[in-house]
């Protein structure tokens, strides 16, 4: 019986040396190269001018229409490029974290705990080479052949209990994290590619249950339920239009058009998810079964389209050749989604269903992408200790 502190105190430096060689192309899609925004075009040529904006055009090189259905410039204009350029960003800050458990007896049977922890996520190298150079997406007045992002940093408190007895165990945790300036990475049409941007304040809170028992020698069981609320803050501005209207939630200020994400499900979240698992033991055999649920997920931002749910059940079969004398040797017998359900297992995700090419909320044309799960798959593994 007692209380145990943990404190502790964290100060990480990170650093990104970004260089960037060739002018990246950032409006106008110019049509002696490549069609499409992001792509570098490398050359000894000066440029021919350089806008308000950063931007620079090269004599000869045009391109087409800047966003088709969003400006108003036509085939033969001139293209443009951010620059080649060198930046230098750095991201720090005092992460402190506190722990406390409470136990309720010598041997850890019952325990209370409560713990808060802060942290800090740098956007990846790779991805600050990617969305700083589109109109469309980036809602940036300097264009920049580096993105624009800033680090994220969260707070999250975990508050909750854990039983151990002698066969069976259970933890239950309610928890609640508070993020600035969340990181997504989606999918951005204009340039083809996927690009990280800061989707603001998002708060995140919830409950995870874990339980296990060992009904006899042989049979066990194992299961897992979580329930995620998540909530995003802000409305996402999605880039500057000179669209006169488009069609609700969707709306128009100073010259930006914004998607209603406030209050929206954060992407890619599912709000309920759970697992299972029963294990028997005999003659050798070890016989396992499993199942995985997972809710609907939006796979945009401001949730205009959401991705069904799935469950899926597993199966095991092993026999320890020890049995023959082959210590830690064992052939396994698997059988993954038994039943063959078709379900989307990864999700490439968008900002919303309103695309500059197709600028309508139905049937999501182009984004987002969505991979299909593996069918029913067998399989056999041998493993042979001399």
């Amino acid at each position: 019986m007692g209380l145990r502190v943990d404190v502790g105190l964290r100060l990480p430096f990170l650093e990104r040396d970004l260089s960037q060689y060739c002018s990246v192309q950032a409006t106008g899609a110019f049509t002696q190269i490549t069609p499409g925004v992001g792509f570098q075009y490398c050359t000894s040529q000066a440029p021919s001018a350089v806008a308000a904006d950063g931007t620079v055009s090269f004599t000869g090189i045009t391109g087409a229409p800047d966003l088709p259905g969003i400006t108003t410039t036509s085939n033969g204009q001139t293209a443009r490029f951010t620059p080649p350029g060198h930046e230098v960003v750095r991201y720090n800050r005092l992460l402190p974290n506190v722990g406390l458990t409470y136990r309720l007896d010598h041997q850890d049977t019952h325990q209370f705990f409560f713990a808060y922890a802060t942290e800090l996520s740098a956007p990846r190298t790779d991805n600050l080479y990617n969305g700083g150079v589109t109109g469309f997406g980036t809602p940036l007045v300097h264009y920049s052949s580096f993105a624009q992002v800033a680090p994220e940093t969260s707070a999250s408190y975990d508050l909750g209990y854990r039983y151990h007895g002698d066969s069976e165990h259970i933890s239950i945790t309610l928890w609640n994290t508070q993020y600035k300036n969340r990181i997504v990475s989606t999918f951005d049409a204009n340039q083809g590619i996927s690009i990280d941007h800061n989707i603001g304040p998002v708060n995140m809170a919830g409950v995870d249950v874990e339980a296990g028992a060992d009904l006899d020698d042989q049979l066990s069981v194992f299961g897992t339920y979580s329930y995620d609320h998540s909530r995003v803050v802000n409305d996402l501005a999605l880039g500057t239009t000179a669209l006169a209207s488009v069609p609700a939630p969707y709306y128009i200020q100073g010259g930006v058009l914004f998607a209603k994400t406030s209050g929206k499900q954060f992407v890619e979240t599912p709000t309920h998810e759970a697992t299972m698992r029963a294990q028997y033991t005999a003659y050798g055999f070890r016989i396992g079964l499993s199942g995985k649920y997972v809710g609907t997920r939006p796979a945009t931002e401001n949730n205009d389209f959401l991705v069904p749910s799935y469950f899926t059940a597993d199966a095991d079969v092993t026999y320890d050749l020890g049995e023959f004398g082959w210590d830690n040797s064992y052939i396994k017998f698997n059988v993954t989604n038994i039943f063959d359900k078709e379900y989307y297992g990864s999700v490439g995700t968008s900002r919303s269903c309103f695309t500059y090419v197709a600028p309508t909320v139905a049937g999501c044309t182009s984004a987002p992408a969505l991979v299909l799960g593996s069918p029913r798959t067998f399989q056999v593994t041998f493993r042979a200790v001399y």
